[in-house]
């Protein structure tokens, strides 16, 4: 994952979590929103990136790589989620 995509992971993660915590604050609302959005279309292309590498068949990183990707989607899945909800729209 590149380093300004890792960072807005990890934003994106620690917006969620207060969320969770403090309840739906309409700023964290929209600063989750607006990671999410550009997040989104990021990890996209990384996943797709992974997919078409030949890395996945090379049978000493093909598991490691089948997690990363599992991991990514479902990252994606939330951030989908996200961007779907009417206070993002």
């Amino acid at each position: 994952m590149s380093k300004d995509t890792e960072v807005l992971a990890t934003r994106y993660e620690r917006v969620s979590r207060q969320l969770g915590q403090k309840g739906r604050n309409p700023g964290l609302v929209a600063e989750e929103c607006r990671i999410a959005r550009q997040l989104g279309p990021r990890l996209a292309d990384q996943i797709a990136a992974l997919k078409q590498s030949g890395c996945s068949r090379d049978p000493s990183v093909g598991r490691m790589i089948a997690d990363i990707v599992r991991g990514h989607e479902d990252d994606l899945a939330a951030i989908t989620k996200t961007t779907s909800k009417s206070e993002c729209r």
